[in-house]
């Protein structure tokens, strides 16, 4: 069928105009079409059912089904369902345009232009494996498994970004309807996983999904899936019973590793394989990396490594709950308060620990699951609090420490009554959580007061670091630290991690790097909590200049907790550094859009909002959310830095008196700018004669340049750093502080400046040619008579490079009249 035919199929949709066919399959058809509606983008793609396929009741239930999870499901790698329409009574799902097409079909392009071949295109393909992957962990995490795995189903855009899409065949434990008899069984029948073919699709676990990713990544690898057969039944067969053939004899230079990777994910054993897509993708990130996943001789190649080791303990975990549950369940037929009590603290241990291995929206479910159950007990909200504040969500702690209020808490806790009641540490340490939203400095006193009480209190000391970090209270977040590293046990998980932010304030980020990628690759033991190690990780190595790697990092963080402002942000970061302001926006409003008062995030959007020549709007992002603290310093300086550029802008307008006023705003702001003082001070010699004030800023001018402010070790020094170390940017100041001072009828304080200067220069003129010009007219026209001299202005004024300025700007000649005035009169004149 031609085009024209199929177009004429299009649907009648308002709100849309139908440009062309994008692709139809045996049930579905897709459309590209542009909507009316400007909060959408530009495109888009319409999905319907076939008509031959609107009255089946299972495709019109899995058409839902993809819908209702599309919507659900947010993550940088899951293409959302924009809306789902009604047409015919048949479920019309839109979807953003992918411009590109199936994984196996993709071909990123070198920095020549050339379509990438053999490993180099092997490696590409892998990178964005391991970013579906990601997605697949965030649906995991959800309770979806996708079952449905396959090169069509991931998509990757012109700009190389993954699209996993297509979670119709989904379990989803919230749907009304689960899978029928004969969908449970549906899929690409070479993905699908050995206890699928055996019949056990109704236990389809995340490890489903992660025996797809290996067939994927072997398929990426080889050109073909691990299994073919002429029949589905013989296809079936040898996934139930071969072993899959040896990729190394089949591709040359595949990466170190890969192959033992890909031979775990497609084990038989689901509890052999890698114990998540998370843990998949951290693998191959490795492998990609060159660090080849650890491996023991056990049959064709190694099955159990240290995350072997790792997946066991988290079944002990599970087993540990499970046991914990169904003494719950006995004690729950009890009657009374006590087994309800201890169903909730059933619930808070597990969310507990879930939280303890940075898992926020595990920690989350069971923390909502205990509200819905006991609905009039605080505790859960408060859990939620702590939970949110670990993770630097302070918004949504302060919300949960209100609810937790709102039902009681709070109320008659310590204290005789009548009389006036000491906070006790529970409620010192909630003050703090809920004072983080609006006044930082004083919830570091109130964690600090509570951590007093309380030493042993759990996550506190790590709130309180993040709190004084953001406060840039470097002292005090180092002497936390000591004390939170003093509070672990030497093999406690966390224990690494707290070491490698110790060398991090120490100014060693090039060790406390290496440590952590150790820990990666070590005992399981001792492997930090896995999103804190990605997350510091991605940090450290930004502050390094490492953006591939940092990218990295925070990716795999986002594919533990989606939702992580912090990574988020970070990201932006990375995309800011590669003067992507797009993308650093982008990820700055995701940011926000978890943390509304996010300072790290509001400090992007400013220093974009410089970058595109707004300071206008970089300056009001930065004004409005400083008095919280947390940042504040970092976004005054941008303020000062706005304020700067806006007072550049009066100055190429004529004017120098608005432009004053603004410089004064701006060193107000940011202190430490040397050329902002510099150029107040000049603002005020030359345009509005204040002459005191001036020389005063002159003065903070030469100070900062003979002792400059320190940078964070391991921090980029910003472009107005450079004149600290310009020599004659201090000729320029002395030179506006001699005069300044003169006039101003310092005269001991000009001749001081005068000796400095001359020192400065060792008997030189000036290097810059308008420098020699102002300290002719400085020395002719300087009201103290000894320190008048006028044969050093002439020989000044007689060089030929000043002769030249003079000939050519009209303000130079004006001042060399005055000068040789000056010296004809051999009187100072002003």
């Amino acid at each position: 069928m031609d085009a024209a035919h199929r177009l004429a199929e299009a649907p009648e949709l308002p709100g849309f105009t139908i440009l062309r066919e994008l692709g139809r399959g045996g049930s579905s058809q897709v459309w590209l079409a542009e909507p009316d509606d400007a909060h959408l983008p530009r495109r888009v793609a319409l999905k319907q059912l076939r008509a031959r396929a609107a009255d089946d009741a299972e495709r019109l239930s899995r058409l839902k089904r993809e819908g209702q999870l599309g919507r659900r499901l947010v993550h940088a790698h899951i293409l959302p369902v924009l809306d789902v329409l009604t047409l015919a009574g048949s479920p019309l799902l839109v979807l953003p345009f992918v411009d590109g097409g199936p994984i196996d079909r993709w071909r990123p392009l070198d920095d020549h232009g050339q379509a990438l071949t053999g490993p180099d295109l092997l490696t590409a393909r892998l990178h964005t494996l391991s970013d579906a992957a990601l997605a697949l962990h965030h649906a995991h995490s959800a309770g979806v498994v996708h079952r449905d795995v396959k090169p069509s189903n991931l998509l990757v855009d012109g700009d190389g970004h993954a699209w996993l899409i297509d979670f119709g065949l989904a379990t989803d434990p919230t749907a009304e309807q689960q899978l029928t008899a004969s969908e449970a069984i549906m899929g690409t029948p070479s993905a699908m996983a050995p206890e699928v073919v055996a019949g056990h699709a109704r236990q389809a676990s995340p490890a489903t999904d992660v025996y797809a990713l290996g067939v994927l990544a072997y398929s990426l690898a080889a050109g073909r899936p691990p299994f073919t057969g002429a029949t589905r039944e013989e296809l079936w067969q040898r996934i139930l019973h071969a072993e899959p053939p040896r990729l190394s004899g089949r591709v040359d230079d595949l990466p170190p590793g890969l192959e033992a990777l890909v031979l775990r994910a497609l084990d038989k054993d689901p509890a052999q394989r890698p114990a998540s897509a998370l843990l998949f993708a951290e693998e191959l990130q490795r492998v990609l990396a060159g660090r080849a996943a650890r491996a023991t001789a056990a049959g064709p190649l190694a099955r159990r490594g240290w995350r072997q080791l790792l997946a066991r303990r988290a079944r002990v975990l599970s087993l540990a709950a499970l046991v914990l549950a169904a003494a719950v369940i006995w004690l729950t037929q009890r009657t009374g308060e006590q087994s309800a009590e201890l169903d909730l603290r059933a619930l808070l241990t597990r969310g507990n620990t879930t939280l303890a291995n940075g898992d926020l929206m595990g920690a989350l479910a069971q923390y909502e699951l205990a509200t819905s159950r006991h609905p009039q007990d605080p505790r859960p909200h408060l859990a939620s609090a702590h939970a949110y504040a670990n993770f630097e969500l302070s918004a949504r702690a302060s919300q949960a420490v209100d609810a937790a209020r709102a039902l009681g808490w709070d109320d008659g806790l310590t204290g005789a009554p009548g009389a006036a009641r000491a906070r006790s540490p529970e409620q010192l340490y909630f003050d703090g959580l809920r004072s983080m939203i609006s006044d930082a400095p004083r919830a570091v006193e109130q964690l600090q007061a509570a951590l007093a009480a309380d030493p042993t209190r759990e996550g506190g000391r790590g709130v309180l670091y993040e709190l004084q970090s953001g406060l840039e209270r470097r002292d005090e977040a180092r002497a936390t630290l000591d004390a939170w590293a003093a509070d672990l046990k030497p093999r406690d998980p966390r224990s690494v991690l707290v070491r490698a932010l110790q060398l991090e304030a120490d100014g060693q980020v090039q060790p406390a790097v290496e440590l952590l990628l150790a820990v990666q690759d070590g005992a399981p033991d001792s492997v930090a909590p896995t999103f804190w190690r990605h997350r510091n990780l991605g940090r450290m190595l930004l502050r390094l200049g490492r953006l591939d790697a940092a990218e990295q990092q925070l990716k795999l963080a986002l594919g533990v907790v989606p939702s992580d402002a912090t990574s988020l942000c970070n990201l932006g970061v990375v995309a800011w550094r590669r003067a992507d302001l797009e993308g650093a926006e982008r990820y700055a409003n995701q940011a926000l859009a978890n943390e509304p008062d996010m300072a790290a995030a509001l400090l992007l959007r400013a220093q974009c909002a410089l970058d595109r020549q707004d300071p206008e709007q970089a300056l009001r992002l930065a004004t409005e959310h400083e008095a919280r603290g947390v940042g504040a310093a970092r976004l005054q300086r941008v303020a000062g830095d706005a304020l700067f550029r806006m007072a550049l802008s009066a100055d190429a307008n004529q004017d120098h008196s608005g432009a004053t006023d603004l410089l004064a705003r701006s060193v107000a702001r940011h202190p430490q700018r040397f050329d902002a003082w510099f150029s107040l001070a000049y603002h005020r010699w030359v345009w509005t004669g204040e002459m005191s004030a001036a020389a005063e800023a002159f003065e903070r001018a030469r100070s900062l340049w003979l002792d400059p402010p320190s940078l964070q070790p391991g921090s980029a020094p910003e472009p107005w750093h450079e004149a600290y170390g310009n020599p004659d940017d201090m000729t320029d100041v002395l030179v506006g502080l001699f005069a300044t001072r003169a006039s101003s009828g310092d005269g001991p304080g000009a001749g001081q400046a005068l000796t400095e200067l001359d020192q400065h220069l060792g008997g030189a003129p000036p290097a810059r040619v308008s420098t020699s010009l102002n300290l002719a007219e400085a020395l002719a026209t300087c009201p103290v008579h000894d320190l008048r001299d006028l044969a050093r202005a002439q020989a000044l004024l007689e060089q030929p490079d000043v002769l030249a300025l003079v000939a050519a700007h009209q303000e130079a000649a004006k001042a060399e009249a005055l000068i040789r005035t000056a010296i004809a009169a051999g009187e100072p004149t002003n």
